[in-house]
Order: structure tokens, then C-alpha cells, then sequence
């Protein structure tokens, strides 16, 4: 298939596996620091009904924290105290407006999604030194056209053509 590469390294994906006593209320949030800790988890980007939030996880004299845009921004906001605060702009992650969350790091992705109101979801890629070891739960390899309709090879490189759009008049 012309630009598919097999991954260069083997990854294990597997369930996590998750109580819906672990995930409700402020357990939630510590559920996810602690599978941070265990698989070397550094970044965060969530998707709530409020919007988009981007964090880090912080290790701070051996306790992790869980530093998010709005708590940069409302440091920022305290400390320069701007005519508008920039934190009013961002929103809070909170387990209410929560939709799914990804904390991830160069070697590592954790997913949680909610299923339900009150059932969450969990599932981690993780690479591995020993190809041996990588496995699957399950997965699906197959061809993805992202743009277009076919693929033109360019020794190395892919153009994705439209046929139909490149056959029509500009219309500006």
C-alpha cells in the first residue's frame, strides 16, 4: 500500500482494567495520576463539553501533580494581573464535563473514555523492548486514504489525488 509503514517499533495495547469505584468523583483524577506514575505518563489532553484542556503531570519532591493550562494561565493572571485574566479562556478539568482523556508520553498512550454517566473506560499502548512481548487485545491493520481517492507514488512520498476536483473549473 503506498505510504503505509509498518510501526517501527512493537507496541502492546491492552484493556486497563478499570472499577467504576476507582473513577468517580476525585478518585477519577487520582485513578489517572497513579497510571501516570506506573507507566511513565507525562502529558495531558482531555475533551470536556467545555472545551479542550491540555496539561503535565508534575513531579514535584515525589508527589505527582496535575498541572493544566488553567492553572498556568491563573498563575499567569496572579502574578501579572492582566485588564482581562486569560484564565477565564480556558476550561477546568473536571469530571462532570469530562468526555475522554489521553495522558501520554514518547513511549506510551493512555486513553479513558466515558461510557456512559457513570462508567468509564480505560486502554493503554505502551512500546516494548522485546518484539516477543508485543500484543494485541485487538487491533486493525489496514489501509487509510486520508485525502483523496488514490495514491500516486513518488519514490518514497504520496500524493493523494482528487479526480473529481481536479477536473472542475476554480470557482473563484
Amino acid at each position: 500500500m503506498i505510504g503505509y509503514e509498518q510501526p517501527k517499533k512493537p507496541a502492546v495495547a491492552k484493556t486497563v482494567p478499570v472499577s467504576s469505584a476507582d473513577l468517580q468523583g476525585a478518585k477519577l483524577f487520582r485513578w489517572m495520576l497513579d497510571r501516570a506514575q506506573e507507566f511513565g505518563l507525562r502529558y495531558l489532553l482531555a475533551h470536556a463539553d467545555d472545551g479542550v484542556i491540555w496539561g503535565r503531570v508534575d513531579d514535584e519532591n515525589g508527589l505527582l501533580n496535575l498541572i493544566t493550562a488553567r492553572d498556568a494561565a491563573s498563575e499567569y493572571d496572579r502574578q501579572s494581573r492582566p485588564a482581562e485574566p486569560i484564565s477565564i479562556y480556558c476550561p477546568a478539568l473536571r469530571e462532570v464535563t469530562l468526555q475522554q482523556a489521553r495522558l501520554f508520553s514518547e513511549t506510551a498512550e493512555l486513553l479513558i473514555w466515558r461510557e456512559d454517566i457513570q462508567t468509564w473506560q480505560a486502554r493503554l499502548i505502551q512500546d516494548v523492548c522485546d518484539p516477543t512481548e508485543a500484543t494485541w487485545d485487538e487491533s486493525y491493520i489496514e489501509p487509510q486514504m486520508l485525502w483523496g481517492n488514490q495514491g500516486l507514488d513518488l519514490g518514497g512520498c504520496t500524493k493523494m489525488l482528487l479526480e473529481e476536483l481536479e477536473k472542475r473549473e476554480p470557482t473563484c
